[in-house]
């Protein structure tokens, strides 16, 4: 690693020797000097390193001090050269006072920099002695093998003579695939049971169950599967969330609005009917498990789970009856062949080898003990060098261990590969320990931090970002890194690291002081370290990190999870180069930013910061600004004149305003989530470097700009826009732009029903995406003629027509096809000989699509078909074997299917005859109008759910279902039952719509059961029946009387068991609070009517004290009803809905509403003030305020609640909005600290 690090000093003092010495005057004899030491050391440090390995201390002392000292130097004079660029600048536009201040300031700094070099000198002098004294010899680079300066040379030429490795290259697993696939399918195992595989890192744990997870079979043998990474360092909350966005569908702004006690329930409710598949990798606790486990619940119906582990112990623990399955290592032949197939990717692997290679090859084999890492790396890294005796023998000389099944082997086998790599390379490579274990890695973000590091060198002819691609690429080769996603265009997407390798990163880069990471609780900083990764909640260790002047990288991972405000304070840390701190709870960036001269690269990603200071625009070096989701809504102009701006990136959900003048920015090469304007006609054209550009709002006006001006823009490789509408020229603009790869256009096209043809069309693009096109003329015979396209998506209204055709001989290379939302299509036709390559096909939400193409039975490449929010008579035409168009998609392995019963455009007519043993139906949406006579012999029946179906009428032989517990008839057509059916004893729940009461007669006693009655009418039977349901926990009458009002207190203080209750009434009974103050169970309390002959609510001890969400709506007070309210000691959630109140001041006094997370202000309407004292509400997190249109002013106090997160002010008048103005609105001031707010 040090010869990695002098080897880069060296490079950098070469560079400001050239390219900087106009600020090196007064010091460029010492700079020369320096450079020319270092480059002496360097010669030695490759036996330094060697000997470093063995036991002798002083060597290993001598290479740390060697480190040291290139690292000072490399600071020392960066930072001199940076300081007098900048104050050369800034000269030119002081007062002469000032000028001749700033030359005073060169002289201190020349004469300081003069010192630090000789104190330099002296350690130099110093390391010279020793390294005699310790034996280290002079080893020329040029007999020394593959580092050193051929570094660049050997990259750029094997890129261009290697294929891409095929990650999914494995061999020895088949057997075992069908094993584990034989075990999940088993028709005769009903319970939810764990499948654990168990084995050491690198043994092939994850390669085996992704080969079982993307078996077809599988996928079309369960409703639901997802796959998830756990890793060492896990989070719960992580977890589960990873597992409803991937199985439920849900986003990440919808998970983030779900309370982290509420994950676990949500994901068991809606897993409980379904058959699942989850494949949990990489468990190395049974505390992860044990944690996990009460989500997954077990129906009886197959449900599976898989998950793999490096300990027997944690796979036994999961499920005592399901044997582990212990993967064997490879044997002889098979890790022959998988080392031959890494080293001789392009040839057969029988005949691959040359015969005087066997030998020694199967030598090699033979230390590998079986482990298929080992191979991987080890084969990785020989295809590499010459295929001859000396290479494979220096290689097997190397190896210095035996024939080990450890951890070891395989680390020395990392060691060895990470030791063969160009010393650019080997920074490169210890840099991917920063990311966390398991996680997906973007390839983009990670070329970014290596430039802004200083790791890659430039090369003639090619940009930074391109060298490093060729740098991650030849990882890649190398089997270092696991592709995981490639662009449509070849270039690597996302990628993962493997464990081990990461674990050897993290090792080594710790003895180097190149990085440390900080995942545990057990941690102690480092002073000497230079770069700090940071995990979960890294707020105690970013603490502890401000002193550490020598730091140049920051970031942070996973900080989702954080409790508190985080505080960067930078004063120490002037050396600074990389600050990354995505989902920190970061607020305001300090006012010493300025000062960090080296940054290159800023990531605000996910953090709460709203505003960027104008002080960012001292930052003369930064490269990289992400402030992807933040609530930051504008940049200063002085940001748009650091000259060194490379890479700028916003949210998609808002269109940042660009100032007319940003040519300063002239290196530009990524611009997202800007708006269109007038700086369009004039500065887009003089960004020339352009390379990645989304503009997200276009106006009439730009349109012809806009044209014109990207005819300018030549380098751009992807190009996405959104307008109302999409200039009609804007496809033609682009025909010339012959790197342009990806091309998504979101709205109208401008006075064209159809796309232009296909020659103008930019003819090198491989990813196109139209959305909201309302396109006339099928786009498909356009688009088929397109010669590079690899993937197609037409989005939500991009084409408005009925028919499509795919013709032969169209779609060559089209390898992904998506459709969604294509609402009029009704007819697709695919001709024989179209899109003969497609691997992947989804189907989304194409309502009026009648059937599939028959011609997809020509396309025997598809491997994926996804069929998502379809109708219910598509459903019938794909059913496996039996449906009309099953035959055309019959080959496919992988088949998704996910139905809409909404969308159904058919009735559905239920038989029943054959299906006796049914215990639960469930058809939620469907288009079924009427039950079968049959349903009474379905005597098993516990579960019936006809919710959004077309049912109106329950037969009265309902009545026979003796076990039946839940019938749900929601927003159904339905308003009565039989009274047989009151008379089920087995009955639990019950529900019905919030729209309509449901009369109950006057005998239910039978259904003593009962736990969840909703949507029922009062009556005479709340007098006599009412109190004998002492089970019920869950409670909703929509109407009483006021016939009622005595007899429902009465009954309700009988039912100790409830936890929620609603009541509609008109009006509510005057004592129906008092009547609940002593059940102690009850959370949830919603109350929607006037209250009786009361102007206002009854003390708060009169309240249920355990109430934790309360509801009132048309409740017409007219006393504040927050002097009460505010004094319940567990209330979370408030809701004061239409005309709960109705005066004109309100008031939340401090001390109150202790616990109070979420509140909710709706139609108001005589509301005008509204206070907030200092110290009220001190956890408020969501606070919405809608439809109160006399309110004057947000209360100033909100300024206070430092805790809130989340502001919707909705439907509220002009006047009110010009208050909440960002900035410049005078009630600004008090949400200014609020991250999410959203005005409409």
């Amino acid at each position: 690693m040090a010869e990695a690090v002098v080897s880069l000093v060296v490079e950098k003092l070469g560079d400001f020797l050239i390219q900087e010495a106009k600020f090196l005057y007064g010091v460029r004899g010492q700079v020369e000097w320096l450079e020319g030491e270092l480059r002496q050391i360097q010669c030695f440090l490759k036996d330094a390193d060697n000997k470093r390995k063995g036991n002798d201390e002083g060597v290993k002392n001598w290479v740390k001090d060697v480190r040291d000292i290139a690292y000072d130097a490399e600071d020392i004079v960066e930072t001199f050269v940076l300081k007098i660029e900048r104050r050369q600048r800034w000269r030119g536009f002081g007062s002469l006072v000032i000028r001749y201040a700033l030359i005073f300031g060169e002289l201190i700094a020349c004469h300081r920099i003069g010192l630090n070099i000789s104190e330099i000198k002296s350690r130099i002098l110093d390391i010279s002695d020793r390294r005699a004294r310790y034996g280290i010899a002079n080893i020329d680079e040029s007999t020394g093998g593959e580092g050193g300066s051929h570094a660049d040379e050997s990259v750029q030429s094997r890129r261009r003579i290697l294929p891409h490795v095929d990650d999914s290259d494995t061999v020895g697993f088949e057997d075992d695939r069908k094993a584990i696939v034989e075990q999940l399918l088993d028709p005769r195992n009903t319970r939810r049971c764990v499948i654990s595989i168990v084995g050491m890192g690198g043994q092939g744990k994850t390669t085996l169950a992704k080969k079982v997870y993307n078996t077809g079979e599988i996928k079309r043998s369960f409703e639901k599967y997802a796959w998830i990474s756990v890793s060492q360092d896990y989070n719960v909350t992580k977890i589960l969330k990873n597992i409803m966005r991937k199985i439920m569908g849900i986003s990440e702004e919808e998970l983030d609005r779900i309370q982290e006690d509420d994950l676990e329930e949500k994901l068991h409710e809606f897993l409980k009917d379904k058959r699942y598949l989850i494949v949990m990798d990489d468990i190395w606790s049974t505390e992860v498990w044990k944690k996990i486990v009460p989500a997954f619940p077990d129906a009886k119906n197959g449900s599976r789970i898989i998950f793999t582990s490096r300990s027997i112990d944690v796979a036994k623990s999961a499920d005592p009856d399901s044997p582990p399955y212990e993967l064997r290592f490879l044997n002889g032949q098979e890790s022959w062949e998988l080392f031959l197939r890494k080293v001789f990717p392009t040839q057969e692997v029988q005949t691959s080898c040359p015969d005087n290679l066997v030998t020694l090859g199967r030598e090699l084999v033979e230390r590998c003990g079986g482990l298929p890492l080992a191979l991987v790396v080890l084969g990785g890294m020989l295809s590499k060098k010459d295929k001859n005796r000396t290479e494979w023998s220096k290689v097997k000389k190397s190896l210095k261990w035996e024939t080990t099944k450890d951890v070891k082997q395989c680390l020395d086998v990392l060691a060895l590969s990470y030791e063969d790599l160009p010393y650019n390379l080997k920074s490169c490579s210890l840099y991917l320990g920063c990311f966390p274990e398991d996680s997906e890695i973007s390839a983009a973000k990670l070329i970014r931090l290596w430039t802004a590091e200083g790791f890659i060198p430039a090369r003639e002819r090619e940009t930074l970002e391109e060298t490093a691609a060729d740098y991650l690429e030849e990882l890649v080769q190398r089997c270092m890194v696991q592709v995981v996603e490639r662009r449509s265009d070849g270039v690597v997407k996302t990628f993962r690291v493997h464990d081990l390798l990461r674990e050897f990163c993290i090792l080594e880069a710790k003895e180097a002081r190149f990085l440390d990471v900080y995942s545990t609780e057990d941690w102690t900083t480092s002073s000497a370290s230079r770069r700090a990764a940071l995990f979960h909640n890294g707020a105690d260790v970013l603490e502890s990190l401000y002193s550490s002047q020598f730091l140049r990288t920051l970031v942070g991972f996973n900080w989702y999870a954080s409790t508190g405000p985080v505080e960067l304070r930078l004063q120490n840390l002037n050396l600074l180069r990389v600050i990354d701190l995505e989902g920190a709870s970061l607020q305001e960036l300090p006012k010493e930013i300025k000062s960090l001269i080296h940054l290159r690269y800023l990531g605000l990603r996910r953090t709460r910061v709203s505003r960027i200071p104008p002080s960012i625009g001292d930052l003369c070096y930064l490269r990289t600004l992400d402030v992807r989701r933040t609530p930051a809504r504008s940049l200063p102009d002085a940001f748009w004149k650091i000259p060194s701006l490379r890479h700028v990136v916003f949210s998609r959900a808002c269109a940042i305003p660009i100032p007319r003048k940003i040519c300063a920015a002239k290196n530009l090469q990524t611009l997202k989530g800007v708006r269109g304007g007038s700086w369009i006609e004039k500065q887009l054209p003089q960004l020339t470097n352009l390379q990645k550009l989304a503009i997200l709002e276009v106006s009439d006006l730009d349109e012809m700009m806009l044209s014109n001006s990207l005819r300018n823009l030549s380098s751009l490789v992807s190009f996405a826009l959104g307008g109302n509408p999409i200039p009609a020229d804007i496809v033609p603009a682009l025909s010339g732009h012959e790197h342009l790869h990806v091309l998504h256009l979101s709205g109208p096209m401008s006075k064209r029903p159809q796309l232009p043809n296909s020659n103008e069309f930019p003819q090198n693009v491989t990813k196109l995406t139209l959305q909201g096109s309302n396109l006339e003329v099928d786009p498909m015979a356009t688009l088929g003629k397109l010669q590079n396209l690899r993937v197609l998506s037409l989005g939500l209204h991009a084409y408005a027509g009925k028919e499509m055709v795919c013709f032969a001989g169209g779609f060559l290379q089209l390898k992904r096809l998506h459709l969604h939302g294509l609402r009029a299509l009704e007819n697709w036709r695919v001709e024989e000989g179209a899109m003969p390559g497609l691997i992947h096909l989804s189907i989304v939400d194409c309502n009026a699509l009648k059937m599939l193409p028959q011609g997809l039975r020509y396309v025997t490449t598809l491997k994926e078909l996804e069929l998502l929010h379809m109708p219910a008579a598509f459903r019938d035409r794909v059913r496996e074997n039996d449906g009309e168009d099953w035959v055309a998609i019959s080959h496919v392995p992988s088949i998704i299917i996910s139905f809409n019963w909404y969308a159904s455009t058919g009735p559905v007519e239920l038989r029943l005859q054959n299906l006796n043993l049914l215990r639960v139906i469930d058809l939620e949406g469907a288009s079924l109008q009427e039950l079968p006579k049959e349903i009474k012999s379905l005597i098993h029946l516990r579960y019936l759910g006809l919710r959004r179906t077309r049912v109106s009428r329950i037969p009265p032989s309902i009545g026979d279902l003796c076990y039946l517990q839940t019938l749900d008839v929601r927003r159904t057509p339905a308003r009565s039952l039989p009274d047989a059916f009151w008379k089920i004893p087995s009955l639990r729940h019950v529900v019905f719509s919030r729209a309509c009461a449901i009369p109950i007669p006057r005998k239910i006693c039978a259904a003593k059961n009962l736990q969840t009655l909703k949507g029922v009418r009062g009556g005479s039977w709340i007098k006599k029946q009412l109190p004998q349901l002492t089970n019920l926990q869950k409670l909703a009458i929509l109407e009483v009387s006021d016939l009622d009002e005595m007899m429902l207190s009465n009954s309700l203080r009988n039912l100790s068991s409830l936890v929620s209750f609603a009541l509609g009434g008109n009006p509510i009974p005057a004592d129906i609070i008092p009547a609940l103050s002593g059940h102690e169970h009850l959370h949830v309390l919603h109350l929607s009517g006037p209250m009786s002959k009361r102007p206002q609510l009854p003390n708060s001890n009169e309240f249920p004290q355990k109430v934790t969400k309360l509801t009132l709506q048309g409740s017409n007070l007219e006393v504040d009803p927050m002097a009460t309210l505010e004094k319940l000691q567990n209330l979370r959630v408030l809701s004061l809905g239409f005309h709960a109140y109705a005066g004109k001041e309100m008031v939340c006094f401090a001390g109150g509403f202790l616990q109070l997370q979420r509140l909710h202000l709706q139609g108001l309407r005589a509301l005008e003030n509204w206070r907030v004292e200092e110290g009220a509400m001190p956890g408020l997190i969501h606070l919405s305020i809608v439809d109160c249109n006399a309110l004057k002013m947000l209360p100033q106090g909100l300024r206070y609640v430092t805790t809130l997160k989340e502001l919707e002010l909705l439907h509220m008048p002009a006047a009110f909005r010009d208050r909440v103005r960002e900035n410049d609105g005078e009630d600004w001031v008090a949400i200014s600290h609020v991250p999410s707010i959203i005005i409409k």
